[in-house]
């Protein structure tokens, strides 16, 4: 008798904590099919024949359904999600409290922690340290009201941190993306450009900086004044985690113990990035300088009322023997009236070979101009968006004791995309998350044509893309996307 009057009490006291708050459901599900309409020509051990094969909207994805579950309570969120994609490895616990200086945020990997096992092969859970069943592990604190932030991350989400960015135009890659430079070969493709996988959603998207994170880890301090703002972020200081490295997946090598093999000073400290902002209307500047290479970002933008005009530069200044030197300069204008906008981005970078391997001389470069239109058609659902993009590859390539040989390239890509909301909540030009959580796009449709030429990496005897970031390029394709999604 006893026990049963205990268990009723809890019952009791936990039905009046949750009374106070509410519970939230939502889901979404989505089918997508690629028609490739692309003939094996050239191989012929294949028929002439187009394909069809289910997608999702955004490369990493797949046809799927999730559903969600949240307790919400003033700053408390907290549930579960199931996700039909990834063999259970997706169903994800959650929890997170938004205080009135403070935020934290935790997210779990829940096949690993229900079933006290690891997530299937080749997915980005990881297994290294005691990170089997983490996904995101955050948080931060605001002092002096709002003064000063300080965010601690051992799992961040997808954030490109916009504190000390504006044009990124010429902007490369982030922390644990790619290579040890932190820009690397990515700098050719990674969000946005091109670069070894052809259907990427973010073919023709905008470059992210340093202060690009995705499961990174980090500490990140900043001073918020009126018309400024500084600080300074320090990656890979609390070790065991993984990195993304570009499109395809994580790099178990770089938490903080052995990235480099260099321990604190060269794994932790020298990859330390100095960021300032200052935005002052019809201005804005921002900088980030990251000790390792004396890597450098700046960008600015001017606002004249429908025009944004920006302009951005970033490299390696100083590399050491076995890092490739690089630099990148870029601009961009956009105009948009509502209804209606379009723009122009433009962009050069080059990459030089290693001291280390006599190869300083030669280089890779490319020079993209990417124009974009779009128009709201009916400003409540359908809205048609145009993007594409031209390509001018050139390569120095001199072999230790060889003779020099020149080449060059050209490419091109378009993506005509037409944008249906079915519930008539506004037009929209892009996926367009809905809802909290990443609970994918709104209830509506998505068509989606893209076709290309043939890429640098051409299977030509006479050309000299054998290697290197250009010869990394893509295949030809045409191909037309169609995308269903639904959303409550």
């Amino acid at each position: 008798m006893k026990k049963i009057l205990v268990v009723l009490l809890v019952l009791a006291v936990a039905g009046g904590v949750f009374a106070q708050g509410s519970f939230r459901l939502s889901g979404n599900v989505e089918i997508g099919t690629r028609l490739n309409l692309d003939t094996d020509k050239d191989d012929a051990s294949k028929p002439d024949r187009a394909t069809a094969r289910g997608i999702g909207y955004n490369w990493w994805d797949a046809p799927r359904g999730q559903f969600q579950i949240r307790y919400v309570n003033e700053g408390l969120n907290a549930g579960l999600r199931w996700n039909t994609r990834g063999g259970g490895s997706e169903h994800e616990p959650f929890f997170s409290y938004d205080g009135e200086n403070f935020t934290f945020k935790t997210g779990l990997f829940g096949a690993a922690l229900f079933t006290a096992g690891n997530v299937p092969e080749n997915t980005y859970a990881g297994t290294i340290g005691n990170t089997t069943y983490v996904k995101w592990l955050w948080g931060d604190y605001k002092f002096l009201d709002g003064l000063v932030d300080l965010h601690v991350a051992y799992r961040s989400e997808e954030y490109q941190f916009d504190y000390w960015t504006s044009d990124t135009t010429a902007g490369a890659a982030g922390i644990g993306v790619n290579s040890a430079s932190g820009l690397g070969t990515q700098a050719f493709n990674h969000s946005g450009g091109g670069g070894q996988n052809g259907y990427h959603h973010n073919f023709f998207g905008t470059p992210a900086t340093f202060t690009y994170v995705d499961q990174s880890n980090y500490l990140l301090a900043r001073v918020n004044l009126d018309a400024i703002n500084f600080g300074i972020m320090i990656p890979y200081l609390f070790g065991n985690t993984l990195h993304v490295t570009g499109n395809e997946g994580m790099d178990l090598s770089k938490d903080a113990d052995n990235k480099y093999n260099g321990g604190l000073v060269n794994g932790v400290l020298k990859e330390t990035i100095f960021g300032v902002k200052f935005s002052m209307s019809p201005v804005e500047f921002a900088a980030q300088v990251k000790v390792d290479n004396y890597g450098v970002y700046f960008g600015g933008k001017f606002f004249a009322g429908p025009v944004t005009a920006g302009l951005s530069f970033s490299g390696l200044l100083n590399p050491d023997r076995v890092t490739q030197r690089f630099i990148k300069i870029g601009g961009r204008v956009d105009y948009s009236a509502g209804v209606f906008g379009a723009g122009l981005m433009a962009s050069l970078e080059r990459h030089n070979g290693t001291v280390a391997s006599g190869l300083e001389n030669n280089y890779d470069q490319l020079i993209r101009v990417q124009p974009t239109f779009f128009y709201n058609a009916i400003p409540t659902h359908l809205s048609f968006k145009l993007d594409a993009g031209f390509y001018f590859f050139s390569r120095r390539e001199t072999p230790v004791g060889g003779t020099e040989r020149k080449d060059s390239d050209m490419t091109w890509a378009v993506e005509p995309q037409l944008f249906w909301t079915f519930l008539g909540t506004g037009a929209r030009n892009s996926y367009g998350w809905a809802g909290p959580f990443y609970m994918g796009a709104p209830t509506g449709m998505i068509v989606r044509y893209r076709v290309a030429s043939e890429g640098a990496n051409k299977n030509d005897s006479t050309k000299i893309w054998s290697s290197g970031p250009i010869g990394a390029g893509w295949t030809s394709f045409n191909s037309l996307d169609v995308v269903f999604s639904w959303n409550f």
